[in-house]
């Protein structure tokens, strides 16, 4: 058996008024099997901002997460500035010409989104679970974002863009920021569209450390699918909705969302499936909320877990910390992580007070770009 599937609500009961829930889904590994038929697809950019160190060590970043993969893995290398250029499509790992790789020159132009495109087209051509994996260090050039004489950056318009791209279903989206001239809001945007998340790279002597843990040869389910049959709309709070694909499991990962029962409500209120593959084949979970009406208001109490409400309170108090960071708002981001700290600290619980630590070194450094992609990480993925 390679994945459990369990359902933890913060209501079981309803009452004579209608109720705000939380649940909370945990899909945990319990073996792993060799699975490395994914497709990886590399956007390099090489716009003149690129030039130098940046580009040299994206270049040895590229070659050694190439170095990496399992050789049943296939890898597709485009690069781009104002064109966009594929270098290797679905070649295995040893087929990739790292001599053209290291002749790969700037130029001008970032034609971000025509890369994207380009990437989810042999994506779809291809039909293996993918990563897309970007490497840039500048704001997209294409697409109206550039406008006036002066070809002035629009981010607003530009984010509309981005947040309404539409990603195939096969496709995850890793993005490495690098440096300080690029747009958090719009890779964070991709991490959102893409089900993926991103990186900022500081100092790009980090790239080539970071690309290789890229590579996947273990897992415990692959084309992962969750799904809800409901009798009350669930809103997800760290997925955009159902349903949620996942190309591939490796660590416990947790579905958060919140929902209403109805007054004094009795029975199914809604059911998950979990369908995923596993070293023999085809598999599912199936995971039930029987709700049953409270007696009195005692029993009402003593069915609620404070537990998981409080968890909750947690992740929705870091996604308002994530959304004052996009705003460029450290007022309203500062006030967020004292109330994370606050929950922490009530709940005694040892992973969320490290993961207030840890956001708290971020935000004191005053680099939001960091700040931004740590928490966007630890927004989706817990462990």
């Amino acid at each position: 058996m390679g994945l459990s599937v369990s359902l933890d609500v913060s209501h079981s009961k309803s009452f004579i008024q209608e109720i705000r829930a939380v649940m909370r889904l945990t899909l945990l590994p319990r073996s792993t099997f060799r699975e490395s038929r994914f497709h990886y697809l590399i956007l390099l950019d090489r716009s003149y901002s690129m030039k130098g160190e940046k580009l040299e060590m994206a270049k040895k970043g590229v070659e050694l997460l190439v170095e990496s993969l399992p050789n049943d893995s296939k890898v597709t290398l485009v690069s781009f500035n104002e064109n966009v250029e594929v270098h290797n499509e679905f070649s295995e790992p040893s087929g990739v010409d790292l001599d053209e790789l290291h002749k790969i020159k700037v130029g001008s132009g970032t034609a971000l989104y025509k890369a994207l495109e380009t990437a989810f087209r042999l994506s779809k051509d291809h039909q293996l679970p993918s990563y897309v994996i970007l490497l840039t260090d500048g704001i997209p050039s294409d697409m109206g974002c550039m406008q006036g004489i002066r070809m002035k950056f629009n981010l607003e318009k530009c984010l509309q863009v981005y947040q309404s791209l539409e990603v195939p279903e096969n496709v995850e989206i890793i993005s490495f920021g690098i440096g300080e001239d690029y747009s958090e809001e719009i890779l964070k945007a991709l991490s959102d569209r893409g089900r993926g998340y991103f990186y900022h790279v500081k100092d790009p002597s980090e790239i080539p450390e970071r690309m290789p843990k890229l590579a996947k040869s273990q897992v415990s389910a692959k084309n992962l699918v969750v799904d809800s049959v409901s009798e009350t709309a669930i809103r997800l709070l760290n997925y955009e909705g159902f349903p949620i694909r996942i190309n591939a499991l490796e660590g416990t990962t947790r579905i958060y969302g919140e929902f209403i029962i109805p007054k004094q409500y009795t029975g199914k209120l809604f059911t998950i499936k979990v369908s995923y593959e596993d070293e023999s084949g085809e598999r599912s979970n199936v995971v039930e909320l029987l709700v049953e009406s409270a007696s009195d208001q005692g029993d009402f109490l003593r069915s609620i877990n404070r537990d998981i409400l409080m968890e909750y309170e947690y992740l929705k108090t870091m996604q308002g910390y994530v959304k004052s960071l996009e705003a460029k708002d450290l007022v309203e981001a500062t006030k967020n992580l004292d109330r994370l700290r606050e929950i922490a600290e009530q709940t005694r619980r040892t992973d969320l007070i490290q993961t207030t630590e840890e956001l708290t070194r971020s935000m004191r450094s005053q680099d939001t770009k960091e700040a931004l992609s740590e928490a966007t990480r630890k927004l989706k993925y817990q462990e």
